[in-house]
């Protein structure tokens, strides 16, 4: 994991990783802005898989954080162009959940 941290996010110092016998993984990053800007760039994914992040905090609890808020990404093939502007797709996104 520390290899994906150094590769994906080569734009900010590389972090700490922790794994957790929760089945999580920390980063510990030395500058909070580095951090918040990892949050910013976007959704990530490892092998393939979406990777969530959030802020930690010293209450967090893995099992009720676990499927609050789930990223995804939606693909609309053949969809016509015309419904190619925010509003439409993003009314089209409520249809599934929240578009972010």
């Amino acid at each position: 994991m520390l290899k994906f941290g150094y590769n994906i996010w080569n734009f900010v110092a590389t972090p700490q990783v922790y794994s957790h016998d929760e089945g999580y993984i920390v980063f510990l990053f030395d500058i909070k802005a580095d951090k918040n800007q990892v949050l910013q760039n976007g959704l990530y994914t490892y092998n393939n898989r979406p990777m969530v992040l959030w802020n930690w905090g010293k209450d967090f609890r893995f099992k009720d954080e676990m499927l609050r808020f789930i990223p995804l990404w939606v693909v609309f093939p053949g969809l016509p162009i015309y419904y190619w502007v925010e509003k439409n797709l993003s009314r089209i996104g409520s249809y599934i959940g929240k578009p972010i």
